[in-house]
């Protein structure tokens, strides 16, 4: 039906997919920029903030709180089959720069050999930066 249509040059009877159409688009745009954890983010960030400072400045312990070399993260999402999130603390503040970079490329040798030596097992699959110093990483074990 849609090829004869579209053969036949009768656009305007292919109106009634306009909206499927568009409801796709935005689907794509959303998993893509990943609008709902972001927003998600936002919601829960304030709790788990408070329970990541009160590790990093009080030392108060914390079942999902994961120390990789010099960061601190606290698990947001456990996730399942060896995936979760965490929301990570960098005191250096670069933690997205060194994900998106390369030990070629990055100026700081010492603070990129630091950052692989954190995560030689872990597997970070995406960063995201919430605000100065906090990182959303997706870790894959």
């Amino acid at each position: 039906m849609i090829t004869k249509t579209i053969k036949t040059k009768a656009i305007k009877q292919l109106f009634f997919l306009t909206p499927i159409m568009c409801s796709l688009l935005f689907g794509f745009l959303i998993e893509k920029n990943q609008l709902s954890e972001k927003i998600a983010l936002k919601i829960e960030f304030k709790r788990y903030k408070n329970e990541l400072d009160s590790y990093i400045t009080n030392n108060v312990e914390n079942k999902n709180i994961r120390v990789f070399n010099n960061y601190v993260g606290i698990i947001w999402n456990p996730g399942f089959l060896d995936t979760y999130s965490v929301i990570i603390y960098d005191k250096h503040n670069n933690l997205d720069m060194l994900y998106h970079s390369s030990a070629d490329t990055y100026m700081d040798k010492k603070m990129y050999s630091e950052f692989q030596k954190a995560f030689r097992y872990e597997r970070i699959v995406d960063v995201i930066k919430i605000e100065d110093h906090y990182f959303r990483c997706n870790i894959h074990e």
